[in-house]
C-alpha cells in the first residue's frame, strides 16, 4: 500500500512539474533536462549543447535561438543529427528560405506541407517548420540530418 501511495505521489509530482515547465515563457532547453549521453549500440546518443555545422547545409539567414539537439554517432551508414531552433520569423518565410537555399546549394528537394526533404549525394536532410508554442517566437525549426560515410 505504501509503495502504491509513493508511486501515485511521484506521478503527480512529475505531472505538475511538466505542466509548469510548459507554461513558462522561456524556451525549454534540452540541456537542462538530460544527461550528456546515453544508450548503447545503434541507439547511443550525445547531447548537442551548441549547433553543429553540417556539410552543405546553409544556416538559416534569420535570427534563431538554438533549443537543443542530439547526435546518434553509431547509426548504420553514418551519424544522424537532430537540432531544434526557434525564430521570430513566420513559418512560411522560414520554409521558403530553406527550400530556396537548399536548391541554391544543389540539393534535390521535395516539399510536403511543413516539411522539406533534401538529398545531396548520399547525405539527406529533413527540415520541418511549424508554428511555435513558445511566447515571443513564431516558428520552430527541426532539422534532421543523415551524414553518410
Amino acid at each position: 500500500m505504501m509503495r502504491k501511495t509513493w508511486l501515485t505521489g511521484l506521478s503527480l509530482m512529475l505531472l505538475f512539474s511538466a505542466g509548469s515547465a510548459m507554461a513558462s515563457d522561456k524556451p525549454i532547453l534540452i540541456a537542462q533536462r538530460r544527461a550528456d549521453h546515453g544508450g548503447v549500440g545503434d541507439g547511443a546518443w550525445q547531447l548537442l549543447k551548441k549547433p553543429m555545422d553540417l556539410p552543405d547545409l546553409p544556416k538559416y539567414g534569420g535570427q534563431t535561438q538554438f533549443v537543443g539537439g542530439l547526435m546518434y554517432p553509431n547509426k548504420p551508414g553514418g551519424p544522424a543529427i537532430t537540432m531544434r531552433y526557434l525564430t521570430t520569423d513566420a513559418p512560411a518565410v522560414v520554409s521558403q528560405w530553406y527550400e530556396d537555399s537548399l536548391k541554391a546549394n544543389t540539393w534535390s528537394t521535395t516539399s510536403i506541407k511543413d516539411t522539406i526533404k533534401g538529398q545531396k549525394g548520399h547525405n539527406g536532410v529533413m527540415v520541418r517548420v511549424s508554428p511555435s508554442t513558445q511566447k515571443g517566437y513564431k516558428s520552430e525549426i527541426k532539422i534532421s540530418y543523415k551524414l553518410y560515410r
